[in-house]
Parts: C-alpha cells; structure tokens; sequence
C-alpha cells in the first residue's frame, strides 16, 4: 500500500521486488525490509553530483 511519499507505481515496484527477493531467498521479506535495501542501493550508486540534478528535478 504506497503512503503520501511513496508514489503508487514506484510501491508497485517494490513490492514486485519483494515477491522476487522472497521467492530466490526460499525466506519471507516484507516491503518496508526490500525498501530499505532498495533505499541503501540506490544511495551506494547514486554520486552526489546526480543527487543534486534529481533534487531540482524534483522541485518542478
């Protein structure tokens, strides 16, 4: 169920992501678990230059 911050397309996404992780880990994950995960990726990946060009982008 996606909240106020979550848009309902990215929530699909996680939660898309949650039914593979559980089914290749043979282990129940929630969503909030897989998005924090997902959270920690994105920020190991994301340099702070394209961290600032998303954030005005944001803004519009």
């Amino acid at each position: 169920m996606p909240t106020k911050h979550i848009s309902g397309r990215s929530w699909e996404k996680v939660e898309a992501a949650t039914v593979q992780a559980v089914i290749k880990k043979q282990k129940p994950i929630t969503p909030g678990e897989m998005l924090e995960e997902l959270i920690k990726l994105g920020l190991e990946k994301v340099k702070e230059k394209e961290a600032l060009e998303l954030s005005y982008k944001n803004k519009d």
